[in-house]
Formats: C-alpha cells, sequence, structure tokens
C-alpha cells in the first residue's frame, strides 16, 4: 500500500468523525458520570440562653385506650366522712339528709381540667364495677347501703370529660362504721305556765286572759263551765305549757344526729270529768279520777318559739309531735325530728309541752287533767 492511499484513508475518517460530531446533541455532562461532593466542617452556631422560671407545658393527654398517652392524674384524697361541714366544702346537696338515712359520703378534690364529671367504682376483690356518675357540680356523692352493707367495700373516682377519662383516685375500703357516742344532757332552764280564757257568753266573748306561772313542771289542762239561773254561761279553759331547755349542745354542732330522745319522770298525773260541776270551788262531780303514773295529759311535743325563761309571757311553741299515752313513771318520746331541725336552720329555743286543749268554749263539761313531772332529760345519738 503506498503513502498517497493511507493519507487518503485518514483524511477520509477525519471528515466522518467530524460530520458525526456537528450532527450530535450536546451534552454539559456525560450521562453516566459519577458524583461526588466535598463535606466541610459546620461553623459554630449561636447558643440559646435557656428561660428562666417559664412553666413547662405539659404535655397532650387522651384517652388510655387510643395507646397514645397514659391517662391524666385521677382526683385526690378520696375518703369517708361523716362531718357535715365537710360535705358541705364539697358542695354535696342534702348532707343531713344523707347522713339521716345512713349513706357513707364520699368526697375528694380534683384540680385538673374541666370535667363532665366522675364516675364512682367499686374495686374490692378484683372488680372494676362503675356504681354511680356524679355531675362535676360537687366532689362529693352519697352512696347508698348495698346488699350486706358497706363493710369490707373499697372505692375509687375517675373525673371524665368529653374525649377523656382520667385514672383512678386513691382507693378507700370502708371497715366496720361506728355509730357515735350517746350525750345526755339535763335541764338548763324550765318553766311551767298556765294561760287561762275567762268569760262569758260562750265563744263569742273572750272577755280576759290572765297569764300565771305554776311552780311544778305540770303540763295539762282546766276546763270549768258554770251555767246559772240568771245571767249568762261562765267558763274557765285553762292551758299548762312547760317550757325544757338543755342549753346550746355544742357537742353536736355539725355531727349527724342518728335518735333523739326525750325522757320524762313523772311524779302525779291526774284526770277529773264531771258534769254539771259549779264553777270556782263547787261541790266534788262523779266522774273520772285516775292518779299515779299515768300519761295521759301529754298531748303535743313542740319546738319553742322563742326565750321563755327570759320573760314571764305565755310559753308557746311550733307544734310538731303529736304523741301517744304512755304509762309512766319513766317514759320517752323520739324527738329527733326537732333536734335535727336546729341544725338546719331552727333556732334551738328547747321544747315546749302542752296538753290537749278544747277550743270549745261552750262546751257543757268541767274536766281537768294535770301531769306533774319530777325530771326530764335529754339523750342525743350522732355519729362521731
Amino acid at each position: 500500500m503506498t503513502r498517497r492511499f493511507v493519507a487518503a484513508i485518514q483524511a477520509g475518517v477525519t471528515a466522518c468523525v467530524a460530520f458525526a460530531a456537528m450532527a450530535a446533541p450536546t451534552f454539559s455532562a456525560p450521562i453516566f458520570a459519577p458524583y461526588s461532593a466535598t463535606v466541610g466542617t459546620p461553623l459554630p452556631q449561636p447558643t440559646k440562653t435557656p428561660p428562666i422560671n417559664q412553666a413547662v407545658q405539659p404535655p397532650l393527654h387522651l384517652k388510655n385506650n387510643t395507646n397514645i398517652l397514659a391517662p391524666l392524674p385521677g382526683p385526690s384524697g378520696l375518703m369517708t366522712t361523716q362531718d357535715l361541714n365537710t360535705c358541705g366544702q364539697h358542695t354535696v346537696l342534702f348532707c343531713v339528709q344523707g347522713f339521716q338515712t345512713g349513706q357513707l359520703l364520699l368526697v375528694w378534690d380534683w384540680n385538673g381540667p374541666s370535667a363532665d364529671g366522675f364516675n364512682v367504682y367499686r374495686v374490692d376483690g378484683g372488680r372494676h364495677d362503675r356504681i354511680a356518675s356524679p355531675s362535676s357540680f360537687a366532689t362529693g356523692y352519697f352512696l347508698a347501703v348495698p346488699p350486706g352493707g358497706f363493710n369490707g367495700k373499697c372505692y375509687a373516682v375517675t373525673a371524665r370529660g368529653n374525649n377523656f377519662e382520667t385514672a383512678a383516685s386513691n382507693r378507700v375500703c370502708v371497715g366496720s362504721i361506728n355509730v357515735a357516742r350517746t350525750i345526755e344532757y339535763g335541764l338548763v332552764h324550765a318553766r311551767s305556765n298556765n294561760n287561762i280564757h275567762l268569760g262569758q257568753g260562750g265563744l263569742a266573748h273572750n272577755d280576759a286572759v290572765e297569764n300565771e306561772d305554776y311552780p311544778a313542771l305540770r303540763v295539762g289542762y282546766e276546763f270549768k263551765f258554770n251555767s246559772p239561773s240568771i245571767g249568762p254561761d261562765d267558763f274557765s279553759n285553762s292551758l299548762y305549757a312547760l317550757g325544757a331547755y338543755f342549753g346550746d349542745l355544742p357537742e353536736i354542732r355539725n355531727r349527724p344526729i342518728l335518735n333523739a330522745t326525750l325522757k320524762l319522770r313523772v311524779g302525779t298525773s291526774y284526770t277529773v270529768e264531771c258534769h254539771g260541776g259549779v264553777m270556782h270551788g263547787g261541790p266534788s262531780c262523779n266522774g273520772t279520777f285516775t292518779q299515779e303514773h299515768v300519761m295521759s295529759c301529754l298531748y303535743w311535743i313542740d319546738a319553742g318559739r322563742d326565750y321563755w325563761w327570759t320573760h314571764s309571757d305565755r310559753i308557746v311553741g311550733d307544734r310538731i309531735l303529736e304523741v301517744l299515752e304512755q304509762t309512766g313513771p319513766d317514759t320517752s318520746y323520739d324527738v329527733t325530728q326537732i333536734v335535727r331541725s336546729w341544725q338546719i336552720g331552727r333556732q334551738n329555743f328547747g321544747f315546749v309541752l302542752e296538753g290537749y286543749y278544747d277550743n270549745n268554749l261552750a262546751a257543757r263539761d268541767n274536766n281537768r287533767c294535770f301531769t306533774d313531772f319530777n325530771d326530764i332529760k335529754l339523750d342525743i345519738t350522732y355519729a362521731q
């Protein structure tokens, strides 16, 4: 091959390559070129001073069954109480009535977010039984007596809202609930008063009213009627009221009253009924005569209205208990209703004891019934 022939071939190849280079697109880098980068040392950043005395925001708590976060802490300080003041401090309604019916009061503290209410659970013996869901108005709740009583039963409380229920509070277990003590009170003030209506002409004319104290502890009545042959009828109706005051009873203040009993010891009691007798010392009449220890003359037990032991006016009371005849000498009456009323607004003016009083002043009968007492005591049983 000649040099001229080789040079011609090289010139043709060069021309083809140049033409291909002109027709092909241009790229800034090869398609599959490897990537490489250089990592330098980071520059130092300014340090931020942490805040001072700034409250740390609590984490969000959702319901336990979302498996996101633990529930909120539950109510604290769960306990039982029989104290009226504590009941009121937890804004529980009808405290006195709840204690009177033997219910168990649970109270607790709640310092968490606004809640719709609370759930009360029984938690003894592996139980977790919801037994009540009171509103958030009060941080306390009266539990009705369960079968078998409260002894040995345990309780816990949670708070609930629209999208949460807290963890349970501490649990409280109930042992035997001991009824408090009984205290006996003696008389501080006592006074018997005779209110006498005198008149002529029957019901329409009460011409005079007399009032006098009687030295004995007497309760009862005396009706006298006289119809003379000339002149209008005369009548004299007497009502003996007995006041008994036992002091301001500081031991029972803010305590649930379980029972109160008024105990009376009769000295003498007698009843006389006669017809057609003569007024003011007339002859003896044939009728009924009862003496010794018969409580036939006590008819009403009232709550006093005023400080009757400081004045000589008529002793009056609000008639509350209508009592039945009992045989003495030792008798007793349940006055729990009156004593409890002193704890919920009625002022304590003691008791007023009255005999039966017949408003028919024109009755054609002469009759009387007196009972004199030797002693009066007040026994009160209250929860500690």
